[in-house]
């Protein structure tokens, strides 16, 4: 399995970009997830593909309770519906600090994401497939 990492300095923290093909063992591995929960919001679409490679490399490097939170496709699933729709479900299974969001998919995914994340509590993960 050929992958790079990269270390991105930033004022604050650092931040590890991993760059590759089907890594997800050797991310998480190397991530040593502690969190007791994950939420992976992407579409179903993309869930189909690789969704259960990412639960099942989840679940061998940690004790976490995996739930995928789906979207709409395309740039509608950008909106506050959207926005609230996984907030309920995160705060209907339970999230607290130190739990990890993960984006799979494109701009839409990752973008709503990463504002979940932001927005959601202080301390998640935020890991962007």
């Amino acid at each position: 399995m050929t992958y790079s990492k990269l270390t991105l300095n930033l004022p604050h923290t650092q931040v590890a970009v991993y760059i590759g093909s089907a890594i997800y063992d050797v991310v998480f591995k190397q991530l040593d997830c502690q969190s007791q929960r994950v939420f992976i919001i992407t579409q179903q679409s993309i869930y189909d593909l690789y969704g259960k490679s990412i639960t099942t490399a989840l679940e061998a490097y940690s004790k976490a309770v995996v739930t995928p939170i789906f979207i709409a496709d395309g740039e509608q699933a950008k909106s506050i519906a959207y926005f609230e729709h996984c907030m309920d479900q995160i705060f209907e299974v339970g999230v607290e600090r130190g739990d990890t969001i993960i984006g799979l998919g494109g701009g839409v995914v990752t973008d709503l994401a990463g504002f979940i994340a932001s927005t959601c509590l202080r301390g998640l993960t935020l890991i962007q497939c």
